[in-house]
């Protein structure tokens, strides 16, 4: 349990009246297992296993423990454990079987969170392989590319040697510089046609890049969409998985629940045909008893209502044949 906030007459239960402004653990509760917490103006109040608590100022008698002091710890409120409380005997033995099915589809569900789990752990290591195959052929594909640009430029500058050797054969008169010309034009030929066998194969290899290319696009592709259905198969175990936690969360919750109704059953002893009887006989304060027969009434009524139980004859509600069972015993 973490309070903050104004700390006068002991409210956050840290022990002092300091402000807090940061969440502080309150350390009372610490060992045990709360069930339900309230905050009232200048006071708070908390439900565990132990029993019920109280703490921050005590005006008008608003903490229950008797006075009007002020509390700075979590105190227990005796007046729910006094002797004259009873428990009803079939309570315990229903709590018991509804702890025994919640504790069971506890189990349950957390081994097919932990299965999901695992599978997703898989997906994710396939989803990784997939991305680097993807990087591997993006790669290749600019490589290649590469590859054929450098080639186009090498064609482009034996072209332009050509054509400036042409210019400068028209410019000689000689015989001797035209014969020397005609044999540069020749070495210039036979390496022209040399570059074109060699542009060729440039061809030939920049068509089998190309199919390369295709082909690695298509892998691309096809990791590209398995890697969706892998992303979508993922959303899936994610979405299965948050649903599992949520159930497990709200089996949790009715495991608390049916925890701690058999906590205040036992501890508190709020089912007991002493009720009746101190109220019958109105020892000390009238409206004490019929205070307790309405506490009386209103717990009946959440209990069948939480267990879902149905009256024996169907005439009457099923939290009045209890009452009036108890009435009897009294």
């Amino acid at each position: 349990v973490f309070s903050w906030g104004m700390g006068s007459h002991g409210r956050l239960g840290h022990g002092d009246t300091k402000d807090r402004h940061r969440p502080t653990l309150v350390a009372s509760f610490q060992g045990m297992l709360v069930l339900a917490i309230c905050a009232g103006e200048e006071h708070c109040m908390a439900l565990t296993t132990e029993g019920l608590y109280s703490w921050g100022s005590g005006a008008d008698g608003c903490l229950g423990n008797g006075g009007t002091a002020h509390e700075v710890f979590p105190k227990k409120i005796l007046f729910f454990h006094m002797p004259w409380f009873s428990l009803p005997p079939f309570a315990l033995e229903v709590l018991q079987r509804r702890l025994a099915t919640v504790t069971a589809e506890k189990g349950k569900i957390q081994e097919e969170v932990l299965e999901l789990r695992c599978e997703n752990q898989t997906l994710q290591r396939n989803l990784k392989v997939a991305h680097q195959q993807n990087n591997e052929l993006q790669e290749k594909d600019q490589q290649s590319q590469q590859e054929i640009q450098r080639l186009h430029q090498e064609i482009d500058r034996l072209q332009c040697c050509l054509k400036v050797k042409e210019g400068q054969k028209k410019d000689r008169k000689s015989e001797e510089e035209m014969q020397r010309l005609w044999q540069e034009n020749k070495c210039l030929h036979d390496s022209l046609k040399e570059k074109e066998a060699r542009l060729t194969a440039a061809e030939n290899d920049a068509r089998a890049f190309q199919q390369e290319k295709a082909q690695l696009q298509e892998k691309g592709r096809r990791s590209e969409e398995h890697i969706q259905r892998l992303l979508s198969r993922q959303r899936e175990l994610l979405e299965t998985e948050q649903k599992a936690e949520e159930q497990v969360t709200h089996l949790t919750k009715e495991l608390l629940e049916a925890r701690g109704l058999a906590s205040f059953l036992l501890k508190g002893k709020c089912f007991g045909s002493s009720i009746f009887k101190s109220t019958y006989q109105k020892t000390e304060c009238p409206r004490f008893g019929d205070e307790l027969l309405g506490s009386l009434k209103t717990l009946l009524k959440r209990y069948c209502a939480h267990h879902r139980l149905t009256a024996k004859d169907g005439t009457q509600e099923p939290w009045v044949s209890l009452f009036l069972e108890l009435q009897e015993q009294a």
